[in-house]
C-alpha cells in the first residue's frame, strides 16, 4: 500500500528492547512500515513486510504509539492496554523458606515412580505463591503424563457464576474419566452450593484414581466449617502450607516481576514499593502496572519521586 500524504504517522517500538521504527496510517486502518525503516531493520521486522491490520499490531507488547500531525506542532502519546499473560513454572518460581517445603514436595510428585498423585491442599495467605505453583505443578505434569491422561486447572471468574466449571464437571461426570489431576485455585471458604459440588467432583475423582489439587487462602480449620465430612475428605491427603518471604526476598521478586513485564525497576524503587507501599505480592504487581502505565505517559523514568508525584496526585 503506498504511504498516504499528511497522514498521521506513528513511531511504535518494544519498550526497552527494539528500536524504535515509523509507520503509515490509512483511513481504512491499514499501516505500512516506512521504506528506510523497513530496509534497516529488515532482519528484525521480517514477517512485516507488506500493510497490516491495525489490530494485528497487538501482538507486540508491551507497545508505545506516539501519534503527530505533519506540523508536528502537538504531540500526545497513547499507551495501549496490553500484557503478556504470566508463565508459571518451577524455573521461574523464587524458592524461599516459606515456599521450599511445598515446591519441593510437588517436586517430588512429579517423578513418584506409580505415577499416582494423592490429593493436595495447599493454603496461605493472599500473594504467596499458591497459584503460581499450582500452574507450575500442573504444567508439568502434563508435558510428562501419558497423551490418554491430563491434568486440568479450574480458576474462578470474577464474575458470577464463579465456579461455572466446575458445575459443569458435577452435572458431567464423564468428562473427567481422561483425569490425572484436577486443580483448582482460589477457592474460597465452602458454602453449601461450593461443598456439593466438590462432594461430587471429589467422589468421582476418587473412583477414577485421579487427584484433586486445591489452593486456598482459608486455612484447613476454617475451609469447609459447616461440613467436616467433606473437609475431612479433602485434607486427607498433602497439606501445605505457603507463607510470605522476608523484605529481600520479596524486593528479588519484584524485580522479577517487572523484568517478566519489560519494565526496568531500580533497587531503589523496590526497596520503597516494598517497604512503604505494601507487603503483598499480588498488590506489589498492581502498582508495577500503574508506574509503567503512568512512566510511559509521563516520559519519565521509574524513581521514588515519580512514585512520590503520583501519590500527592492519589494515582497511587
Amino acid at each position: 500500500m503506498p504511504a498516504v500524504s499528511r497522514a498521521r504517522y506513528a513511531l511504535l517500538y518494544r519498550y526497552g528492547a527494539l528500536p524504535q521504527r515509523s509507520m503509515i496510517f490509512s483511513s481504512d486502518g491499514m499501516c505500512s512500515w516506512r521504506d528506510e525503516y523497513q530496509k534497516k531493520y529488515s532482519n528484525i521486522y521480517l514477517l512485516i513486510n507488506r500493510p497490516v491490520p491495525v489490530k494485528s499490531l497487538l501482538q507486540y507488547s508491551p507497545l508505545i504509539i506516539k501519534t503527530s500531525r505533519s506540523t508536528m506542532s502537538s504531540m500526545m502519546q497513547l499507551v495501549l492496554p496490553l500484557s503478556t499473560p504470566p508463565r508459571y513454572t518451577f524455573d521461574n518460581l523464587i524458592v524461599h523458606e516459606g515456599n521450599e517445603v511445598a515446591v519441593t514436595a510437588l517436586r517430588s510428585l512429579l517423578f513418584s515412580p506409580d505415577g499416582v498423585l494423592p490429593h493436595i491442599f495447599l493454603f496461605g495467605l493472599p500473594g504467596t505463591g499458591k497459584t503460581h505453583l499450582l500452574h507450575a505443578f500442573v504444567t508439568e505434569w502434563e508435558q510428562k503424563s501419558a497423551p490418554e491422561t491430563h491434568a486440568r486447572i479450574i480458576v474462578p471468574q470474577r464474575t458470577e457464576p464463579r465456579f461455572e466449571e466446575l458445575e459443569e464437571l458435577a452435572a458431567r461426570p464423564d468428562l473427567m474419566d481422561s483425569l490425572a489431576a484436577l486443580a483448582i485455585d482460589d477457592v474460597p471458604r465452602i458454602d453449601r452450593e461450593l461443598g456439593s459440588l466438590l462432594l461430587v467432583i471429589y467422589n468421582k475423582l476418587t473412583r477414577v484414581g485421579a487427584a484433586l489439587l486445591i489452593a486456598s487462602c482459608e486455612s484447613p480449620a476454617h475451609f469447609s466449617p459447616d461440613d467436616q465430612h467433606l473437609r475431612s475428605r479433602i485434607l486427607s491427603g498433602l497439606v501445605l502450607e505457603l507463607t510470605p518471604p522476608e523484605d529481600p526476598v520479596r524486593m528479588l521478586i519484584l524485580d522479577k516481576m517487572a523484568r517478566d513485564k519489560n519494565v526496568r525497576i531500580p533497587r531503589e524503587v523496590a526497596g520503597y514499593l516494598v517497604t512503604r507501599k505494601s507487603r503483598n505480592i499480588k498488590e506489589l504487581e498492581r502498582i508495577v502496572d500503574i508506574l509503567d502505565r503512568k512512566s510511559l505517559q509521563l516520559k519519565r523514568r521509574i524513581t521514588v519521586p515519580l512514585i512520590k508525584l503520583l501519590e500527592e496526585d492519589s494515582l497511587l
